[in-house]
């Protein structure tokens, strides 16, 4: 497995800081580690190494983020080593690879993580982390139904489509920034002395932590929350031309369209939509059809309906490169990655029915 270089901290948090210098536990003994890993965990991880020899440490350092759990380790063992982790249905896994690098492997599915990213696993099925050398990570465990309770609560009716992110993602960290910094925050008041993110503080962040996750890591509900007006207390016509606008988002409609649905002045709706809605008419006409289209692809797999590009043109879009670059730059993901990722999902789905 290639090396990979350690993360620039200087570049997200305060250079030259070990984050592992007053860790909650450290030990050089191989046995120690892997009892007091499966043991703290109730059983999720198991680890082993091919050469215990060649160990050198554990070390770690836990805090609870509200309902969720945040870990820093760093485990040095030059021969790499093995981490299992079980089951479990509830559980959204999510690492930021500080230094190293691994295989993750669930079932058919086998990506690769390397320093500078974010990996989020599902936990439906064991995996298998198959990590070269000596390794930093911030681990977060999350709980599905909180994330679920929160997108009810942010995204309006959600229907029959549980939340579901996919088996393995792999993201740089670069293309999440708004979440990277905000982990960077957690990740430097973990070391305070008098770390600030306690109590309600400490709730507020998860919640952030949540929604920012919600909002930049492509899942079943990405763009849902668009179907719901933002602020009922808009003006008429600004409701209007939301009306409008849902009503009419596969047909080649313009501006003046929505001004003539408004029956108010080209400049009112501008100020209307930046005023209450923090946006332009275009942009949530824009915003509209890319959920439109992605609900459609999501759907692709099930009904085996009309190729890419077929669903760019009956969302409205013109050019389907076009199509393809504003899908990317707001699902983080191409259309056809969609696709696949939904067909994975549907696989999944019907072998645990037929297991």
């Amino acid at each position: 497995m290639a090396a990979s270089e350690d993360i620039d901290l200087a570049r997200f948090g305060r250079s030259g800081w070990n984050p592992f210098s007053k860790p909650h536990f450290i030990t050089s003994d191989y046995r120690i580690a892997q009892d007091y890993l499966e043991k703290s965990s109730n059983g999720l991880f198991q680890l082993s190494v091919p050469q215990n020899e060649r160990f050198r440490r554990y070390s770690s350092k836990a805090r609870l983020l509200g309902e969720s759990r945040v870990t820093l380790v760093n485990i040095d063992s030059e021969a790499g080593y093995r981490i299992e982790m079980n089951a479990d249905p509830d559980l959204i896994y999510v690492q930021v690879l500080l230094q190293g690098s691994a295989l993750y492997q669930q079932r058919s599915t086998r990506v690769e993580g390397r320093s500078a990213q974010l990996v989020l696993q599902e936990a439906r099925a064991i995996t298998r982390k198959d990590w070269g050398g000596p390794t930093q990570l911030m681990a977060f465990r999350l709980s599905r139904r909180a994330l679920e309770r929160l997108a009810a609560q942010t995204m309006g009716a959600l229907g029959s489509r549980p939340l579901d992110f996919d088996t393995i993602q792999v993201i740089d960290l670069e293309r999440v920034p708004t979440l990277w910094h905000h982990m960077m925050m957690i990740y430097n008041d973990l070391q305070e002395p008098k770390p600030f993110l306690t109590g309600p503080s400490a709730e507020h962040a998860e919640q952030i932590l949540l929604h920012l996750l919600l909002q930049s890591i492509p899942n079943s509900h990405s763009g849902i929350q668009l179907s719901v007006p933002a602020q009922t207390a808009a003006p008429y016509y600004v409701r209007r031309v939301e009306t409008f606008i849902r009503e009419h988002a596969r047909e080649q409609i313009d501006i003046e369209d929505m001004i003539r649905a408004a029956g108010v002045s080209a400049r009112s709706v501008y100020l209307g939509f930046r005023r209450f809605r923090n946006t332009t008419p275009m942009a949530y006409l824009k915003e509209v059809r890319l959920n439109l289209a992605r609900q459609a692809l999501l759907e692709a797999p099930a009904h085996k309906a009309m190729p890419v590009t077929g669903i760019a043109l009956d969302c409205g879009y013109e050019s389907p490169s076009q199509f393809s670059r504003d899908y990317r730059a707001r699902f983080h993901e191409t259309p056809t990655e969609t696709v696949r990722r939904a067909s994975r999902s549907e696989t999944l789905s019907r072998d645990d029915a037929a297991g």
